[in-house]
């Protein structure tokens, strides 16, 4: 008898989620968030998907810098703030 469970697939990857916004380009937020990806990375086979929600704050230039920073098969993806109606309620 097996019973069905998550895919070997679906186990071997890790859903993250951050938010971002810098005040200004001196702002040190995204290379925290780099940080933590990597010290994540370095503790985990898994592939890791990283969304980070933004909002306009959050150039084009800090967007291409962490996308530069995955490994292997690691993906990102940026949500814009305005999309998710939820993100405005939190924010208040």
């Amino acid at each position: 008898w097996f019973a069905a469970g998550p895919t070997l697939e679906a186990m071997s990857r890790v859903e993250l989620v951050f938010t971002l916004h810098q005040q200004n380009h001196l702002d040190h937020y995204a290379m925290a968030l780099a940080a933590a990806y990597v010290s994540i990375r370095q503790r985990t086979t898994a592939v890791l998907r990283l969304h980070v929600l933004t909002d306009r704050s959050v150039g084009a230039m800090t967007r291409q810098r962490l996308t530069a920073t995955l490994r292997g098969g690691d993906e990102i993806t940026f949500v814009e703030a305005d999309s998710l109606p939820e993100a405005a309620d939190m924010a208040c």
